[in-house]
């Protein structure tokens, strides 16, 4: 499962054939601009969440919402087991029984 929050169409291109390829058996790619943008990101704003006063946290305040549809995703493909990984780009596994 991967989420685009923003991060740009060239972030999340060739994604899923590099899954594949790697040994994951389905792959989720989910839009979450907008949603980003009117429950997380606007708060953050409003509350004036920057780190340093100078570094808006939009990739902290991003990780809620992709861990929400994380667990959306593993409960409608029937999975027992999370994990989440983050590097370049974000990868979770899932383990169904």
């Amino acid at each position: 499962m991967c989420g685009d929050v923003g991060q740009g169409g060239d972030e999340l291109t060739g994604l899923e054939q590099k899954a594949l390829k790697t040994g994951a058996s389905e792959v989720h790619v989910a839009d979450l601009r907008e949603e980003f943008i009117t429950e997380y990101l606007w708060r953050l704003v409003r509350a004036g969440g920057v780190y340093e006063h100078k570094y808006l946290l939009g990739t902290s305040i991003a990780r809620p919402l992709l861990a929400k549809r994380q667990v959306e995703v593993a409960l409608e493909t029937g999975c027992d087991a999370l994990a989440h990984g983050c590097t370049g780009k974000a990868t979770t596994r899932c383990a169904s029984s």
